[in-house]
């Protein structure tokens, strides 16, 4: 018999249907043909009138991320992130259309292509560039945006960061929480996974969504890559000021949107506006284009407009809330929703794009790039008062949701609809009904007032999604920051007791820096001018002095504050959405408002008197191990419940350093009945992990858990009597103390939560009590 060798080569690619072919796709900048780019690629079929939704390469297959949004509108986006280099795609034989894109900074460019079953065509999709940013010194990215956000969760690789941002025409991401070896390595184990994802154009940063609660949320760009040093509770100017400390900015999102959650109910928008308005303000800019609330939102512009009257430096910013892990992004996919940071003449570094932001050198879009000056000053600079010519340069080459000429609210192209110039948050004049996709406009400036600021806006004629907002030109040289404002603070010390006057001395610090020291009147009275964002303690006189620290008060406690607005909801500060001046004046109304409420504030300090649930009620020379317990009076059992409740938790440290033993008696109580638990009684030390951090469950390490053998100390009463080691390696953590004692019962009807700080032991009969 005859023999053959015959060379074979194998695929490892699936088989496919019968009738498969092959799209081998490149993108290429003009100027450069010869080297391949990121972009995004949409892949029409223009047989079955269908577009590609996976896309089927050689390293598996990536469904389309875009996806279907119903709200605001009926759309499906579509596309895939193409990298740098050429790949084959493997698609029914047909007639295609392809698309190519990169941004708002580059052409699209469509190309028709015909595949054949078994064989390959070559496609190259070349783009030439709108403008040259980075040549002219923008940079564009966005810090709002989240590696995982809980959603339903795609694999996440650290490349795809870097792909996702520089395909839609990016140069900087900065990334929030959660975050990659979260709760598995340590913080240089996490910023490996997003550092490296960097070139010459194009910087992945680790920041975070911080400060965030239910008053409202705050993005961040942090230079150190640490949001672990960051406090996300408020009052927010804590964590602000941590992040200026490190060279950063922060800047409110999403400031125009409601939340569900208590106590707030929905109108949980940015909520501590009007008071962080009146600490400088607090935060570094303001996002006026912020997710599902429109390019062009007059409550956002109006809130900004406000801050700016009242002579603050705040520059106008955008975000984008996407999150890597979403099924699909709809409006939020990262590239849609940008800020363009001017750091002409410098180095590209977040250090350089931080300090641009806080100087004011940006615009924030949705679609139109937009280049303002006056004379020769550019967004962030300043002018004396004189006559200058102000020019107003902009391009909206295509709609960037869709990578097409259309739009999403109605048939037809995308144009520029209108141009104005705003002096002082009021339109000082309008181009209207332009239909245009590009133009340079004109207008004489003549400014006599120092206190003078112009903006541009260009909005596109997809009623109000597709928008630019630049930052001020300014005829002030304002400072970065303005002072706080100084309420006037009124105390008086006085024995809680018989009433009668405690001499003592007050001491006001802000942001752990003693401003100054004081004493008292005789009377035990006081008054004096403090920043709003200060804190205040009375030092009493040795023979008034307790056990335990002192504690510091804030002199104005907005939480306290805020508690109890619910009327303030976003109607209120902002009225109608399209109408920014309108609602400008409201929200300045808001903001002196606040500065009538709390241009005096009164304080008491009733000495000898114990007004926390948790105090120190004598310090100790030594360890105190628990044995035994007392119940001597308390409220009368529940007759509507029978489960268990936590009463008190006595511990017999009040700061501890690593290696300590906290001793601890937990006591609970049978409701009902007073007999046994009818539910399981928990304490658990929970430490924060410094070599494993977290954003979310902060104190994620459970040391030790007690939840069986508690002592009945009889009336329904039990105990726990134990012990708790603290771990070598405890430390105080960003949230503030490392340790957190957790005590609950099973149904989670009742807890008491016990923060402990790390540094050096302070031995002190410690209360912590669910009761007054």
């Amino acid at each position: 018999a005859e023999t053959e060798t015959v060379a074979v080569a194998v695929s490892t690619w699936p088989p496919g249907t019968a009738g498969d072919g092959y799209l081998r796709v490149r993108i290429v900048p003009a100027d450069d043909p010869a080297t391949p780019m990121p972009g995004r690629l949409i892949i029409y079929n223009s047989d079955s009138n269908t577009y590609i939704e996976s896309f089927i390469t050689e390293k598996g297959v990536e469904t389309n991320r875009w996806g279907y949004v119903a709200w605001p509108f009926y759309q499906t986006f579509h596309g895939v992130h193409h990298p740098r280099e050429a790949v084959t795609y493997r698609v029914p034989a047909a007639a295609y259309t392809l698309t190519a894109g990169r941004g708002m900074s580059w052409h699209i460019t469509n190309l028709a292509a015909v595949v054949t079953a078994h064989a390959t065509t070559d496609v190259t999709l070349v783009l030439e560039r709108v403008v040259d940013t980075e040549a002219r010194g923008w940079y564009c990215g966005d810090a709002h945006v989240h590696l995982a956000h809980g959603s339903p969760t795609f694999a996440i690789s650290s490349n795809q960061f870097m792909l996702w941002g520089e395909s839609a025409g990016m140069n900087w991401l900065s990334l929030a929480q959660e975050y990659l070896g979260a709760s598995q390595t340590n913080l240089a184990g996490q910023q490996a996974y997003i550092l490296p994802m960097s070139n010459a154009t194009f910087q992945c940063w680790m920041g975070g969504e911080r400060p965030k609660s239910i008053l409202g949320h705050l993005a961040e760009i942090i230079p150190s890559h640490n949001p672990f040093t960051v406090l996300d509770d408020p009052p927010y100017y804590i964590g602000t000021e941590q992040v200026r400390r490190q060279g950063g900015v922060t800047y409110p999102v999403h400031s125009d949107r409601t939340f569900g959650a208590t106590p707030f109910l929905n109108n949980n928008f940015y909520k501590t506006y009007p008071f962080d308005a009146l600490a400088g303000p607090s935060f570094d800019a303001w996002s006026v284009a912020s997710n599902s609330e429109r390019g062009y939102n007059g409550r956002q512009l109006g809130w900004w407009y406000a801050l700016l009257d009242r002579g603050a430096r705040v520059a106008a910013m955008a975000d984008s809330d996407y999150g890597f892990d979403a099924l699909q992004a709809g409006m939020s996919m990262a590239g849609n929703w940008l800020a363009y940071v001017n750091i002409s003449g410098k180095v590209f570094s977040i250090q350089n794009v931080c300090q641009a932001i806080r100087e004011g050198r940006t615009f924030a879009t949705t679609g139109p790039l937009l280049f303002f000056s006056i004379g020769d000053a550019q967004s962030g600079d300043t002018l004396p008062t004189g006559s200058y010519t102000a020019r107003i340069e902009t391009y909206l080459p295509h709609n960037t949701w869709l990578l097409g000429n259309g739009r999403m609210t109605a048939s037809g192209p995308l144009l520029i609809e209108f141009v104005e110039i705003v002096r002082n948050g009021t339109v000082l004049y309008k181009w209207n009904n332009l239909n245009i996709a590009s133009t340079t406009l004109y207008y004489q400036v003549n400014e006599t007032d120092t206190n003078a600021y112009y903006t541009v806006h260009v909005k596109g004629n997809d009623q109000n999604w597709i928008a630019a907002i630049s930052s001020p030109i300014y005829f002030s040289n304002r400072p970065e920051r303005q002072k706080p404002f100084m309420p006037l603070v009124e105390g008086r010390a006085y024995d809680a007791f018989s009433g009668e006057p405690r001499p003592a001395v007050v001491e006001v610090a802000r942001f752990g820096t003693t401003l100054g020291q004081f004493a008292t009147s005789t009377g035990g009275f006081f008054r004096a001018r403090m920043p709003i964002d200060a804190d205040i303690r009375v030092l009493p006189f040795a023979a008034d002095a307790a056990a335990g620290p002192l504690p510091w008060h804030r002199a104005f406690d907005n939480e306290d504050f805020f508690t109890y607005i619910t009327t303030m909801d976003r109607g209120v500060l902002g009225g109608d959405a399209s109408n920014f001046s309108a609602n400008r004046n409201t929200a300045l109304g808001v903001i002196n408002h606040m500065v009538s409420l709390v241009s005096t504030v009164r304080w008491e300090f009733p000495v000898n008197y114990q007004f926390r649930n948790s105090y120190v009620l004598t310090n100790l020379a030594g360890d105190l191990p628990f044995t035994t317990a007392q119940v001597l009076a308390s409220p009368p059992l529940l007759t509507n419940y029978s489960g268990a409740m936590c009463a008190m938790l006595i511990v017999d440290k009040y700061e501890v350093a690593p290696g300590d033993t906290i001793n601890y008696c937990a006591i609970f109580r049978a409701e009902g009945s007073g007999g046994a638990l009818q539910s399981t009684p928990y304490a658990k030390l929970r430490v924060w992990r410094p070599f494993a951090p977290a954003s979310y469950g902060t104190w994620g390490e459970v040391v030790k858990e007690r939840n069986s053998g508690a002592v009945s100390l009889g009336n329904g009463y039990h105990a726990f009597f134990d012990s708790m080691p603290v771990p070598l390696w405890a430390t105080n953590c960003y949230q503030g103390p490392g340790l957190f004692f957790d005590m609950y019962t099973g149904d989670s009807r009742t807890f008491i939560n016990l923060y402990i700080n790390v540094g050096e032991t302070k031995r002190g009969i410690l209360v912590s009590a669910a009761w007054p």
